[in-house]
């Protein structure tokens, strides 16, 4: 998958695997995914399209490619991606040697402040824009609704369902 990125777009920036140790790894993943978002579904899309594939890589590739065509997997991918960037930008700044601590209060006041305003609904319809962009997906998943089977001894009480 790494040779077709490249050879697509040299700029897209490939995933590392998630560091245990290192937090900010999961800020730089999640960026190179909502940077690439396109060429990566492309890249599965044609891995699960080759003859040359073993059968389970093209399955594994076309689940990945469906997991991306979501539009839940958008509005998640670009709030994460916002989120973590600022995370990591106060975080570098705290790590600093010249940090002094009304930098660490002013830093930590101003993200409980941004995330405080993330559960606005402005942000939501926001959000919800921009993974419709993503994932080029207008609808939501139809949720599936399970019936769960009765033991011998519940009655038929009705069962309240949440959404």
């Amino acid at each position: 998958m790494k040779s077709y990125l490249e050879k697509q777009d040299p700029k897209c920036v490939v995933p590392k695997k998630l560091s245990d140790t290192r937090w900010s790894a999961r800020a730089d993943s999640c960026k190179a995914l909502c940077t690439g978002y396109a060429c990566f579904k492309q890249a599965l899309e044609v891995i699960s399209k080759d003859t040359s594939q073993k059968s389970i890589v093209k399955v594994e590739a076309e689940s990945l490619y469906n997991q991306l065509d979501k539009l839940e997997t958008g509005i998640m991918v670009t709030f994460w991606n916002d989120v973590l960037q600022t995370i990591n930008a106060s975080n570098n700044t705290l790590q600093k040697v010249n940090c002094d601590i009304e930098t660490v209060v002013n830093l930590y006041n101003s993200l409980t402040m941004y995330l405080s305003s993330k559960r606005n609904s402005d942000f939501i319809s926001y959000y919800e824009s921009k993974g419709k962009l993503l994932s080029s997906n207008e609808e939501y998943e139809a949720k599936k609704i399970c019936k769960r089977k009765k033991h011998f001894d519940e009655t038929n009480i009705v069962e309240v369902v949440f959404n």
